[in-house]
């Protein structure tokens, strides 16, 4: 139960959260290396700051939307003793 909730609640938010996502990570590549001609001619060192960027964020979202559903889990259905 708290496995599928979890999914749709990470889903929602990374919906929700997509734009700023890759808006955000837009902006810092164009802040890291404003000479670069296209997006995909970036220089090694500002692709490796891009993918850590994202990884971190989408372990923010996993651990948010497990903290969400555990305390919805909770709330409707009662602690439950974890063993």
């Amino acid at each position: 139960m708290r496995g599928c909730l979890t999914t749709i609640v990470f889903l929602l938010i990374t919906s929700g959260l997509s734009t700023f996502m890759f808006g955000s990570a837009f902006f810092i590549a164009v802040l890291l290396d404003p000479d670069a001609p296209s997006i995909f001619e970036l220089q090694w060192h500002t692709n490796v700051i891009l993918l850590v960027y994202l990884i971190v964020f989408i372990k923010i979202i996993v651990k948010v939307s497990r903290m969400l559903s555990n305390s919805i889990c909770d709330f409707l259905f009662g602690k439950e003793d974890e063993q």
